[in-house]
């Protein structure tokens, strides 16, 4: 019977590369959430603009004027600190693929040792098996010449 002797390490190895794999979702999934955080203020600042647009068509009103603009500048420094905040998550996203592919290659060699191992294994029985049989010939051949 086979037993791989690497095979806790084997486990091991795919527990990191499924935890990775976890990280890597969460950072992606909080990258996505920035995104659409930067698009709500985008459209926000969109609709402030039309507001102030519509404000001078109707009749100027300098304290509606004020007011969006106030709000105009609060959406440009929240999405200041968005787009900042997105440069980050996007470095996160880049850290955890490298680590990911890091452990997808310790994976994979480890895995390679596995196949290579049984394939060895599979060619000691088979070559054990083919002795046994050449025994068996020859001393049945034996039986028979005597």
């Amino acid at each position: 019977k086979f037993k791989f002797r690497l095979a806790t390490v084997l486990r091991y190895r795919q527990i990191l590369k499924d935890q990775q794999e976890a990280k890597l979702m969460t950072a992606e999934s909080a990258r996505k959430k920035t995104e659409d955080d930067i698009k709500e203020l985008d459209d926000k600042r969109s609709e402030t603009y039309q507001a102030m647009v519509d404000n001078l068509e109707s009749g100027f009103n300098l304290q509606d004027q004020l007011n969006h603009e106030t709000f105009n500048k609060s959406v440009l420094y929240d999405k200041s600190k968005e787009k900042a905040r997105l440069a980050k998550r996007i470095k996160a996203v880049e850290f955890e693929k490298v680590k990911l592919v890091s452990n997808n290659i310790d994976l994979k060699s480890i895995e390679k040792l596995k196949d290579t191992a049984v394939k060895l294994h599979q060619k000691e029985l088979l070559e054990e098996e083919m002795k046994q049989i050449d025994d068996l010939v020859n001393s049945r051949h034996r039986v028979k010449d005597k």
